[in-house]
């Protein structure tokens, strides 16, 4: 398949995110810390991309529109991989901060749907659902994992892939 937004200012050149063969390693917590909303780093490419995308231009051929949808389906299937799995860390490193605390095993974890909710603009119900499919996701599903990540497989087939697999 030709590389996808390869046409005008929207080549892949000019998008300022790191390429899908980047390391995630390379993603370190003091990056996105200096990042800030407006700044360089990670937060800053987001956001970034988020009004590129937000200013896409209109007088586009029918066949660049259908090239468009097809890549903004597959960014949206990758960046809800990266949601599942950066919310599984955030339960990681609540459950470890607060067990440091002193936190009891029972109430460990308490809040971070909120959380996640509250970052996804959604309940904190809906936050637990995330969750819980992040956690299917990274801990037993990682094909359906890296389906996601690379862009052909939506959140909502994970989710029936998760609820059909579970015993």
């Amino acid at each position: 398949m030709p590389p996808v937004l390869g046409f005008g200012p929207w080549s892949s050149e000019s998008l300022a995110v790191p390429p899908p063969e980047a390391d995630p390693a390379e993603i370190t917590p003091a990056a996105v810390q200096a990042a800030g909303s407006t700044g360089g780093g990670l937060l800053g490419q987001l956001h970034q991309l988020r009004t590129r995308l937000a200013d896409l231009p209109r007088q586009l051929s029918d066949a660049e529109r259908v090239e468009v949808i097809g890549a903004l389906e597959e960014l949206k299937n990758t960046a809800c991989a990266a949601q599942a799995r950066i919310s599984v860390d955030l339960d990681a490193s609540q459950r470890a901060s607060q067990a440091a605390a002193g936190v009891p095993a029972s109430q460990q974890g308490r809040g971070v749907a909120g959380q996640v909710g509250l970052a996804r603009r959604e309940s904190a119900h809906r936050g637990a659902r995330h969750l819980g499919l992040g956690k299917v996701l990274v801990g037993e599903l990682t094909h359906t994992l890296t389906g996601m990540s690379a862009g052909w497989l939506s959140e909502w087939r994970a989710t029936l892939i998760a609820r059909e697999t579970a015993c």
